[in-house]
């Protein structure tokens, strides 16, 4: 009961400090990410394409898809390397992020499909109902970083069972082991606890998992996992291939 209960909190100070940004103009329809990490993603993305030659159709989820730009970003990219069709889903567990998405996305010719929804709850997947039993590629940047540190490995895991067997995981944070990652938890708990300003508050909320020893789990279960660190930016790439029995 006190997990569940400390979850609960956690996912209510996401959803109120979330929503708030967006009240505040911090997240419009036109948000956008830094170039650097736009050709991180790229990079991971196209990295992966290879292994879906040959198909008309891919699904991709976008689980924690805030204002929708990694959502295009993603349908674009794919779309404009390999000609697959993109059926594209997402969900956030803020419903002003939802409504921006959608804002984002209106008077398209296709349309994702959007909910509300957290990467912890079953229902966040199967409401979309996708064919083939899961997701081709499950796509989650910067919100396993937002879930308190012994819930982030059950969400790793809830995330894998939703990809389509032969399809991927990807998930993109910070490690907490990195060098930016300590340099990031010292400026945190200057500001958290001393009052110094050194980071927007609502970053204090965000616990970088250890993206190293989830590596090593999956590993150690026989799964293929891969932790990518880019150049350009401290954002790091942990991709996990689903096995082809998956689903």
């Amino acid at each position: 009961m006190a997990a569940s209960g400390s979850l609960q909190a956690s996912h209510q100070v996401q959803r109120a400090e979330f929503g708030r940004l967006v009240n505040a103009g911090e997240f419009t329809p036109a948000f956008s990410h830094s170039d650097a990490n736009q050709r991180f993603v790229a990079a991971c993305i196209d990295e992966v394409l290879p292994r879906f030659a040959g198909r008309d159709r891919i699904s991709v989820i976008d689980c924690g898809c805030g204002t929708g730009a990694w959502m295009e970003f993603l349908a674009d990219r794919i779309g404009d390397g390999t000609g697959i069709a993109v059926d594209l889903f997402g969900f956030d567990l803020t419903p002003e992020m939802v409504a921006v998405a959608h804002q984002r996305w209106q008077g398209r010719e296709r349309q994702p499909h959007l909910a509300e929804g957290n990467i912890l709850d079953e229902h966040s997947y199967a409401q979309f109902r996708p064919t083939g039993g899961g997701f081709d590629i499950v796509f989650a940047y910067d919100v396993v970083q937002q879930l308190p540190r012994r819930q982030q490995w059950t969400a790793v895991e809830t995330l894998l069972r939703h990809v389509a067997p032969g399809g991927v995981m990807m998930v993109f944070d910070h490690d907490c082991w990195s060098r930016y990652g300590i340099k990031m938890a010292l400026k945190k708990a200057v500001t958290w606890y001393l009052r110094i300003p050194l980071v927007p508050r609502y970053y204090c909320n965000a616990r970088y998992p250890p993206l190293n020893v989830f590596v090593a789990k999956m590993k150690r279960q026989s799964v293929g996992a891969q932790r990518q660190a880019a150049n350009s930016t401290p954002k790091c790439a942990f991709i996990v291939d689903a096995p082809l029995g998956n689903g």
